[in-house]
């Protein structure tokens, strides 16, 4: 198993497009997680009040009908609140050049923005070029789904 790659913001590391996306913020979760084993509904439910303090009460109600159990359901409810409790922030790094590939986990570190945290690679291309070998790395702090890497499929397909 290798180390997760570190990246802090300097004099080889710079941030060349930095976006953040309020709109899928939920702070309040409602789960609605399917029946346990004597047919009773269970329904979680999981906020955070700082996050809440921050961008407001935003509730969402999921259904995911696969929890037998109260406890499972409350560890889901937390789970999904904890991947929305925060805004999306999708930003792309020009950097040395890394093995990294869409998927791997980078940490990134930035003073600028006050940043220390998990990013997802979404899309990365290396360049050769005067200061050596370099890359340019898209990344998210926030789980790739389905969408994500279709998305970087018609990107790619787009570029040919």
């Amino acid at each position: 198993m290798t180390d997760q790659i570190v990246l802090t913001e300097g004099s080889n590391v710079f941030i060349a497009d930095y976006t953040v996306d309020y709109r899928e913020i939920v702070t309040y979760v409602i789960l609605r997680a399917g029946k346990d084993v004597d047919g009773n509904d269970l329904v979680a439910l999981a906020w955070d009040e700082a996050a809440a303090i921050l961008y407001g009460k935003r509730t969402a109600v999921f259904s995911e009908n696969q929890w037998t159990t109260q406890v499972l359901a409350e560890l889901r409810a937390a789970q999904i609140l904890s991947e929305k409790k925060e805004p999306a922030i999708t930003l792309r790094v020009e950097a040395p050049a890394y093995l990294v590939k869409v998927g791997d986990a980078i940490t990134f570190i930035s003073t600028t923005l006050g940043l220390n945290t998990n990013f997802v690679v979404q899309s990365v291309e290396h360049v050769s070029g005067e200061d050596g070998n370099m890359m340019s790395a898209e990344m998210t702090n926030k789980t790739a789904t389905l969408v994500d890497f279709l998305t970087v499929m018609q990107r790619n397909l787009e570029k040919r």
